[in-house]
């Protein structure tokens, strides 16, 4: 099966990594020309245009431009080297992989119509990755459903409290606008990323980056009076985990989707206490704190402002399996390079706006 795929938030950190990872992939393989990315500002555009992939202005909550661009596939103007406000420069777009935002439905719900359309005129089939978060399934965001598995009846769960968080909101509206277009849609919720990215723009990762940061502003590494076990996922393990379900959906595999379309990604739980530890132990090393010992925040409102966050889920994915996706990186990895981590903030130089960014990505704000 031969697509051209499109790709939302390629300037972002998770979008960033999977238009790297489709470029220099063999399996599945895409080339250039099959590849479209869509960006809100011109300041990106030289940046993608000059990896050869096919780059466009494009308003993600514009319903009509969204519509044109997905469906016109007769312009003869486009090149790589253009920058093109016209959208139909996006030409038969078949498959979409949406990273730039899980909490504007709106979003969602104009590139799954215009693929719907896109089906509908042609009779092939359509596909629709939807890049979600594990905080949807978070006590702290209004789940009570505690532990949760990608193989579970997930939408009826969610639709069922989606009101109380956009991040379920728009999961609903992609499943359920997806169904009704005749697209076959796929959510990917991940946990906490960390790693470099390896897009052409934003590489930093969300949660650690804004625990270093406050660390180094405060001189001290300080954590919440009770621990949280949490899940991660490294950036490299997260892109293979995107290019194992696309190869496998280019295959014509017989994969769950829509309500049943929840593909959790989750390579390894570890405990913040044990993060905090080696980033005080790193961060000490440096110089950049006073000492190691890891202290309790004096309040919350402290904490919140130091862009400290003590988010605790638990979910399981078992879907996995069915793509043959086995993650490289564990708990013990990931604890012993923490250092690594501490040295990309410091080389990335992302400053505390970034950051704030980042950390709300982390939460589903992409």
């Amino acid at each position: 099966m031969s697509l051209n795929i499109l790709i939302t938030g390629a300037t972002g950190y998770i979008g960033g990594s999977v238009l790297s990872g489709l470029l220099s992939s063999d399996k599945p393989r895409f080339e250039k020309s099959q590849i479209f990315v869509a960006v809100r500002s011109e300041r990106h555009v030289k940046t993608l245009t000059e990896l050869g992939v096919k780059v466009a202005l494009i308003d993600l909550t514009d319903e009509v431009s969204v519509s044109e661009g997905v469906l016109n596939n007769d312009s003869k103007d486009f090149t790589s080297e253009l920058r093109i406000r016209d959208l139909s420069s996006f030409n038969a777009v078949d498959f979409i992989i949406h990273t730039a935002s899980a909490l504007e439905p709106v979003q969602a719900k104009n590139l799954i119509a215009a693929l719907g359309k896109r089906h509908n005129g042609t009779k092939k089939d359509v596909f629709f990755i939807h890049t979600s978060g594990t905080s949807a399934w978070s006590s702290a965001f209004g789940s009570t459903y505690g532990l949760v598995k990608d193989t579970d009846p997930l939408f009826e769960k969610e639709k069922a409290i989606a009101d109380s968080f956009p991040v379920r909101q728009t999961d609903v509206a992609v499943i359920e606008e997806a169904e009704k277009a005749g697209v076959t849609s796929y959510i990917i919720p991940p946990p906490i990323i960390y790693g470099r990215g390896d897009g052409p723009w934003n590489k930093m990762s969300a949660m650690i980056p804004a625990t270093i940061h406050a660390a180094i502003s405060r001189k001290v590494v300080e954590k919440f009076p009770n621990n949280a076990r949490t899940m991660g996922t490294h950036i490299s393990d997260l892109t293979a985990y995107y290019l194992r379900l696309i190869e496998k959906i280019l295959e014509g595999a017989d994969l769950p989707s829509g309500k049943q379309g929840y593909y959790f990604p989750i390579a390894h739980r570890f405990s913040w206490w044990d993060v905090l530890d080696r980033i005080a132990k790193a961060l000490e090393a440096r110089g950049l704190v006073k000492d190691s010992e890891v202290r309790e925040w004096p309040s919350y409102d402290v904490a919140a402002e130091g862009l400290s966050f003590l988010l605790q889920n638990e979910v399981i994915g078992e879907n996995k399996s069915l793509i043959g996706w086995v993650p490289e990186w564990d708990e013990d990895r990931f604890l012993t390079q923490m250092d690594d981590e501490i040295k990309n903030f410091l080389d990335l130089g992302i400053e505390k706006v970034g950051l704030l960014a980042a950390v709300s990505q982390g939460l589903g704000k992409k």
